[in-house]
């Protein structure tokens, strides 16, 4: 495991990249239609944003730590029996949120982890239309987690997760495209403990950031999604008090197996609560 200096020097080097794919992210929107889309083998949907973003970032994390591997939604997949022996490993999302932007909608972000162990211990979500960056540090004993308006140019703020007081109403947000069965029937079941306990749908992993600042309690997925989607907003999550657990209750953890899907999982703010007893694995 690297020293505090060095972490805090990626840590540097992750908002730098996130801010700058944001830029260019936004600069493509500006140049073309954002509807303008291709499909993958996965039959995901990638823009010339998609690709823009991911050769920023990719330049960037390999010009200024280039003995750290990169795995990247937009690029190709080393296989396992490559990445097993990775002690450390960044997991980008250039554009979290592909469906939301070609739609036009700007709940999109750019996510940065860098997983140790496979652990992600430094987290960077971007979001590039209100142009902030949400910043996870949790590799030591002393983990922190900021909120910087404009970009690295805003003076951060620290930020926490809010705990679940007795009484309180529980405000959950949920996928705009998925487990919408398994999240009604939990919200059903959840009823029972909270006054009341609203639900939002919210595309990319803007969800983590709002749990990680407080402004929201839970965030339930039980469709389709990768490593890159979870490791950046896991990290600040954990940064700011929070986590991600499978639905057995154990942490996430990542570049551990052949196959880069997650199962299904919750992030939360408040981890003392009993959250496991409320879903089947």
């Amino acid at each position: 495991m690297g020293s505090p200096s060095d972490h805090e020097y990626l840590l540097e080097i992750m908002m730098a990249a996130a801010a700058e794919a944001g830029e260019r992210i936004m600069a493509e929107r500006v140049r073309g239609a954002p509807g303008s889309a291709v499909r993958k083998a996965d039959s995901s949907p990638v823009t010339a944003a998609d690709i823009a973003a991911h050769q920023v970032l990719i330049a960037t994390l390999k010009r200024h730590a280039p003995d750290i591997p990169a795995i990247s939604e937009e690029g190709l997949i080393p296989p396992f029996e490559e990445r097993r022996d990775w002690h450390r490993v960044w997991l980008v999302d250039p554009l979290d949120g592909t469906r939301e932007y070609v739609r036009g909608s700007l709940a999109f972000s750019v996510n940065i982890a860098l997983v140790e162990a496979n652990r992600a211990v430094l987290g960077v979500i971007g979001l590039p239309a209100p142009r902030i960056l949400y910043t996870g540090f949790c590799p030591t004993d002393n983990p922190a987690c900021w909120r910087a308006e404009k970009y690295v140019h805003g003076k951060p703020l620290t930020i926490a997760t809010r705990p679940l007081e007795s009484g309180r109403s529980l405000r959950m947000l949920t996928s705009s495209h998925h487990g919408m069965p398994q999240t009604r029937a939990l919200r059903k079941r959840l009823s029972g403990s909270f006054p009341s306990v609203s639900c939002e749908s919210l595309g990319s992993a803007a969800k983590m950031a709002l749990i990680a600042e407080g402004a929201a309690d839970l965030y339930p997925r039980f469709g389709p999604t990768c490593e890159w989607d979870t490791a950046a907003g896991q990290a600040l999550l954990e940064a700011a008090g929070g986590g991600l657990f499978t639905l057995d209750g154990r942490p996430r953890r990542y570049n551990a197996g052949d196959s880069l899907l997650n199962p299904s999982f919750y992030a939360v703010g408040d981890t003392t609560f009993a959250w496991s007893r409320w879903f089947e694995a």
